[in-house]
């Protein structure tokens, strides 16, 4: 075992380091209290019927233990929601009708 992995696994026997659960690969611990990390994990659990899940009872502590065969991994989520489509402008008024000839528009200022 690798010299840093023996030092966590010294924490966890002399109980410094506070195991919440183990999957096949990993250990999750806390310095804290591992009881609401624990209560919050088995309620999500509850909630997969792909993740395989138990609780062992080690020294007195409750160990939560995952198993991940047959996990149906999520849709990805876009990390910025698409931009949503402005609306078209309002269309133009329709014209009165042909301008006469030889009209001329208003005039908006004068001429000194």
């Amino acid at each position: 075992m690798p010299r840093r992995g023996r030092r966590r696994l010294d924490r966890v026997v002399t109980g410094d380091l506070h195991p919440i659960c183990v999957s096949a690969s990993k250990l999750y611990a806390t310095w804290g209290d591992p009881e609401p990390h624990q209560a919050a994990l088995l309620a999500w659990l509850e909630e997969r019927s792909d993740l395989w899940h138990g609780v062992d009872v080690i020294d007195g502590s409750p160990l939560v233990r995952i198993g991940d065969q047959g996990v149906v991994a999520p849709a990805p989520q876009p990390l910025h929601p698409a931009p949503q489509a402005e609306p078209a402008p309002a269309p133009l008024p329709p014209r009165a009708g042909p301008v006469p000839a030889g009209a001329s528009w208003p005039r908006t200022c004068s001429r000194p």
